[in-house]
């Protein structure tokens, strides 16, 4: 019997895997890359995305369309989302993306914007006051009069159907597909809110004639919240039975702010006579009497604090205790082998961090201080984000071996940000480096900054074939100044991003690598391949880059139609003034582009000597003509020339593209890359 349910466990678990996996990939197809789940259940999952087409995070309700229920409620949907997509710009109405289906796995999905979490986190996590309870309701009683304006009922509201958007400190009524429209509502749900123990709740059918069931669901909700704690299932029992709340709650009566219990949570409840069309304009006018104060929810946590123990001095080790958040700041601190080990010892009682701050820049660790440091952490099992600062350490090749020791038991890292420039690693080292790589395979986001370290092409070869194992990554920031690349280090490099299918965000800096046109060539080439980036940041910068190598880039980055953020580092290289010409007529063919950032000093613009632009400023003014091609492009930053009358020339033909919210043009600044 034991062996039979062990079966159907595993058989129900490879389902729900594959479930997500469908799912994710239903959002991929769509251009959203999963990011974390806020819930699910049976038939649904609630979702933050990150959008390659709009270049933000969003919300996503993911609907499983697996009975005739749901398809008539797919029906509904439409109806409504015609009507959201018009209201969607009211203040207290959650804003509609757009809609998105898969017919052949039944799945429907609609993109809301971002949300931090749902309300049933915010009662876990906070004890509310009367004063964020009064704004809470006042809020959602202000969006649940938008929607029945436009003939929209939801009749199924419950914490996990109600959002909470930090950014714009409001709580949004969401999950329609649920809901119904008053004229085919007959009999509805009511939902009193669960409880820790109980995940499915009580729900009553009753004659939704008799009341509003949206404001009778939102009255459990307020009541929970002002009473600081869950109701429990006989008080839950107790509130459908009584003919009034303060009978099933008679505790409420001594409540010191009985007034609010009355006016506002009774009249809820009960519904006594009145017109159930009226009464959240009637909730609304009562709630007049209170002092609003919507501020009042910026205080809310959004998600459980974390402990955190940051230690700046080498005396404060002693006061390192099993931590979350550990953050050590040894900076220029003289820390050799011998400090090493007593962080080591300090670091022993530690085996629940989850996001590690450590930073040994510019010390004196050297090989057996790297063996210490990687030592240190191997009771931790559950690190998620690391960042890792050893910039100037005397690590060499088997220091970088010794540090990756930290890195065995990090299978659940999604964030890494390491810096390791200057420390002699040549080839072998950046072969440890990639060691380290493919045990992180399930990161997201990477820094990694290996600049002054003369990898060499063989190096290069190392680190891009442990970026190919990592295929999670959405955001990299690549650091390579100064690593005698030449054209068959950038070739590999280029080849293995061209494999990570998932990046959205990407800056590579090539700075000081022997660079020549056909270097840049095979670049742009793997560029054109990269048809999610939607952030790209290039440096070029210091090497033997002529115009010809400028425009076989940029000819291959007009495949990437969804770019909306582009920098490009050109400074000091082979460039004449035609380059302003091919980079002007490439962003032409860049449809979403917002944002450009050029760098292009260290060569000689020839213009005319008047301030004024003139017929013989050819380039610049067919550069400015190219801008104002540009639909959708609002921000500019120009760093072009030490030349301040060829600026001042800048400033002037800006200001004629009027769509610009913002243009910076800068002469005679030291640019420091990354």
């Amino acid at each position: 019997m034991g062996n039979q349910n062990n079966s159907l466990v595993q058989k129900e678990n490879c389902a729900n895997e594959l479930r997500d996996k469908i799912v994710k990939e239903f959002l991929y197809k769509n251009n959203y890359k999963y990011q974390k789940l806020l819930g699910k259940n049976d038939f649904s999952y609630m979702i933050v995305a990150y959008s390659i087409k709009f270049g933000c995070l969003v919300s996503i309700k993911v609907i499983q369309m697996l009975n005739g229920v749901n398809r008539v409620n797919k029906k509904k949907i439409d109806e409504q989302m015609q009507t959201l997509q018009k209201i969607r710009n009211e203040s207290y109405v959650l804003y509609i993306i757009e809609s998105i289906q898969d017919e052949e796995h039944g799945l429907f999905a609609i993109v809301y914007q971002y949300c931090s979490c749902n309300l049933d986190t915010i009662l876990n996590l906070n004890k509310l006051e009367l004063e964020q309870v009064l704004a809470m309701a006042y809020q959602l009683l202000k969006g649940l009069i938008i929607l029945y304006e436009n003939s929209i009922t939801h009749n199924n509201i419950k914490p996990n159907n109600i959002l909470f958007s930090k950014y714009n400190n409001l709580f949004l009524i969401t999950d329609f597909g649920l809901n119904q429209t008053p004229q085919s509502f007959k009999s509805t749900q009511i939902f009193c809110c669960r409880d820790s123990e109980n995940t499915q709740g009580l729900v009553i059918q009753y004659n939704s004639n008799m009341k509003n069931s949206d404001i009778f669901n939102l009255g459990i909700i307020l009541i929970e919240a002002f009473i600081q704690r869950r109701l429990t299932q006989n008080e839950k029992q107790d509130i459908i039975n009584q003919p009034s709340l303060l009978q099933a709650l008679p505790f409420l009566k001594n409540s010191k702010k009985f007034k609010f219990v009355e006016q506002i949570l009774c009249k809820m409840i009960d519904q006594n006579n009145d017109d159930t069309k009226l009464l959240p304009y009637s909730l609304l006018q009562s709630l007049d009497q209170f002092s609003i104060n919507e501020n009042s929810l910026k205080q809310l946590r959004i998600q459980k604090e974390k402990r955190c123990i940051q230690i700046n001095e080498l005396y404060e080790l002693q006061k390192i205790v099993d931590t979350e958040i550990l953050i050590i700041n040894f900076r220029k601190k003289n820390i050799d082998a011998k400090t090493a080990k007593d962080i080591r010892i300090s670091l022993e009682k530690c085996k629940n961090i989850s996001d590690l701050l450590f930073d040994f820049s510019f010390n004196k660790l050297g090989l057996i201080g790297a063996l210490h440091l990687g030592k240190s952490l191997e009771k931790c099992q559950n690190i998620e984000t690391i960042q890792l600062y050893l910039k100037d350490n005397y690590l060499g090749a088997t220091g970088v071996k010794n540090i990756g020791l930290i890195f065995q038991n990090c299978k659940n890292l999604e964030l890494l940000d390491l810096k390791m420039s200057i420390n002699n690693l040549r080839a072998e080292g950046a072969k440890n480096i990639g060691m380290i790589l493919e045990n992180c395979q399930n990161i997201i986001q990477l820094n990694l900054n290996l600049g002054y370290n003369a990898i060499c092409a063989e190096g290069a070869k190392y680190i891009g074939m442990s970026l190919e194992k990592c295929q999670s990554i959405a955001y990299l920031k690549l650091g390579l100044k100064f690593n005698k690349l030449g054209q068959e280090g950038v070739k590999s490099i280029a080849k293995s991003l061209e494999k990570l299918k998932d990046i959205n965000l990407l800056k590579l800096n090539l700075c000081s690598n022997r660079l020549e046109d056909l270097a840049v060539k095979s670049l742009g080439i793997s560029i054109g391949k990269w048809q999610n980036i939607v952030n790209l940041n290039i440096n070029l910068s210091k090497n033997s880059i002529t115009d010809d190598g400028v425009q076989n880039l940029l000819v291959n980055l007009q495949n990437c139609k969804n770019i909306f953020k582009l920098s490009l580092n050109i400074k000091k290289t082979l460039q004449t003034q035609q380059a302003l010409e091919i980079i002007g007529k490439s962003l032409e063919k860049l449809p979403e582009l917002i944002s450009f950032q050029l760098i292009m000093t260290g060569f000689n613009l020839e213009t005319s000597h008047s301030v004024e632009i003139t017929k013989e400023d050819k380039a610049f003014k067919n550069f400015i003509k190219s801008l104002q091609q540009c639909n959708n492009l609002v921000f500019l930053d120009i760093i072009l020339n030490s030349d301040y009358d060829i600026m001042l020339k800048f400033d002037i033909g800006l200001k004629k593209i009027k769509k610009l919210v913002r243009y910076n043009t800068f002469y005679s600044l030291n640019y420091n890359e990354y």
